[in-house]
This record gives C-alpha cells, sequence and structure tokens, in this order.
C-alpha cells in the first residue's frame, strides 16, 4: 500500500509577527493559520501527489489523515482535492505537532517569537521560564488545545472536504494529557506511531495521505524505513549489528514523502521531496 506524508503549508505566524501578538493576547497562539502562498503550495503539492502516482502507477489517494492543527486540516483539504480524492477528513491527534520545551518556547513563554525553541534571548536550555509566567493555555492539558473534529468541520477551516464525524482516532485528544515541562514518555511516542500500522491494517491497498507537521513526518518516515531490507543492507555492508535510522534532518513546507510496501518491507519513492523537484 502506498503512504503519503506531507507537512503542512507556510504558516502565518512565521512571516507575520503582529499576528501572534495578537493571538497571544487574545487567541490561540499554537495554531496559526496558513497564508496565502501557503495555500498555494498546499494546492501544488496535491497536484505533485497526483502526478507522481500515476507515475509510479499506484491508485489514487481513498483515505486523508490530518493534524487537528488548522494549518494541517486547511493544507490537507487543498492537497487532498488537488490530488483527486473527494472525501472527507479523518482527524487524528496521533500526528499532532511535536509537544515539548522547544513547543512551548515558541508561543507561551514572555517575548515568544514564533521560533521553535523560544526566542534569541530565551532559547530551551538557557533558561527555564516559571510555569507561573507562561501563557495558561500552556498549563492545560495539551488536548484540550487542539480543535474538535465538530469545530474543524467548517468550510473555512476544513474547505469543501469536510471532516468525517464517525472516525475513530487511534489516539483521542482526551487520552493526551501532559502540559508545559512534562515530557513525552517512550510508550506515548511509540503510540502515536500506531497510526501507521493503524492505516496498514485497516486500509489495505489503499492510498492514504497523511498531512502533519516537520517532527512528526520524519519521525513517521524513519520509523517506517527503518531496519526495512533498505536499512538491512546498509548495516551488512557497513558491519553494523544495529539498525541504522533512516536520518532525514529537517524538511521545509510541503515536503512530502511516498513510501510503498513491497514484500514486506517499506520503499521510499520519494524521500522529503519539496513542490518544485516532484
Amino acid at each position: 500500500m502506498p503512504l503519503i506524508i506531507l507537512r503542512h503549508g507556510e504558516r502565518q505566524d512565521h512571516v507575520d509577527r503582529n499576528w501572534l501578538r495578537m493571538a497571544i493576547r487574545d487567541g490561540r497562539p499554537w495554531d496559526p493559520p496558513l497564508t496565502e502562498k501557503g495555500k498555494v503550495m498546499a494546492e501544488k503539492a496535491g497536484e505533485a501527489v497526483k502526478r507522481m502516482l500515476i507515475e509510479n502507477g499506484l491508485p489514487p489517494v481513498s483515505r486523508a489523515l490530518s493534524s487537528p492543527f488548522i494549518r494541517c486540516v486547511d493544507t490537507c483539504s487543498r492537497a487532498a482535492i488537488a490530488a483527486g480524492y473527494s472525501g472527507k477528513l479523518c482527524i487524528e491527534p496521533a500526528i499532532a505537532e511535536t509537544v515539548c520545551d522547544e513547543w512551548y518556547y515558541s508561543w507561551a513563554i514572555p517575548g515568544a517569537d514564533a521560533n521553535w525553541g523560544g526566542p534569541s534571548h530565551c532559547r530551551v536550555g538557557n533558561r527555564k521560564v516559571p510555569l507561573d509566567k507562561l501563557h495558561p493555555a500552556a498549563l492545560r492539558p495539551v488536548g484540550t488545545l487542539y480543535l474538535n473534529p465538530e469545530d474543524l468541520n467548517a468550510p473555512e477551516l476544513c474547505g469543501p472536504s469536510g471532516i468525517d464525524l464517525d472516525y475513530v482516532p487511534v489516539v483521542a485528544a482526551s487520552d493526551l494529557t501532559r502540559s508545559a515541562y512534562k515530557q513525552e514518555s517512550k510508550a506515548e511516542a511509540l503510540q502515536k506511531l500506531a497510526v501507521l500500522e493503524c492505516c496498514e491494517a485497516l486500509y489495505p491497498g489503499e492510498t492514504v495521505l497523511l498531512c502533519s507537521h516537520g517532527g512528526p513526518c520524519t519521525e513517521m518516515y524513519e520509523h517506517l524505513i527503518t531496519s526495512t531490507d533498505q536499512e538491512k543492507s546498509l548495516n551488512e555492508r557497513s558491519g553494523s549489528k544495529s539498525p541504522t535510522r533512516a536520518r532525514v534532518g529537517k524538511v521545509g513546507y510541503t515536503a512530502l514523502f511516498l513510501v510503498v510496501k513491497v514484500a514486506g518491507s517499506w520503499l521510499a519513492l520519494v524521500k522529503a521531496a519539496p513542490i518544485t523537484e516532484v
């Protein structure tokens, strides 16, 4: 089965610092929308997905899962439609943004500027901001920060696609109870990656589009490719007895991966390609 892993398009707070200042005061600073450029990027990514599937003789997109962040929902809707998919979107908290100190420092500390890890005067590791100085939302269970599927099922958020309100997520938002400075356990990390196995079990033979964030996109790809035949052959040539990690590094907006399951192994046909290269 083919899996397409797609990062969201350009986000508003990275090009408009006024947006973040206003959102910190009276909005949702952790959940910026796409820019107009980001919307176009999403549509072009969908066109690229459609072309890649045709070129590789693979079936068209028949399922679309998105992180609950609105930049991903919008990206997923636009990309899926451009790829020829006419169904509804499934909201999956398992593929939401990585919840860690770096994320909280990007929006929840005084002087936050949307940069991962915090502004230059207060980076993660250099200074720990007291809990009482953080944005109040940082103290809430992270699952309560996500819009629920009913709220996302609005044309201004999900476009004409609509949200599948009957979809049962692999990880429910209500189960995500961590807040600021509480680290993710290994069990929680593995639970999030279970969405990949669920897609394979529930949608055999289908082409599934997953729209997420930079960190989760690379984690999903590395999880699938590590220790497959591709990586085992690298180990054999190097003499290593431990699995080789399929390292990717930082990926840009609307970077995408196309992987397929062949004879029990996941193979990468496209690896973190920007839309200009596919």
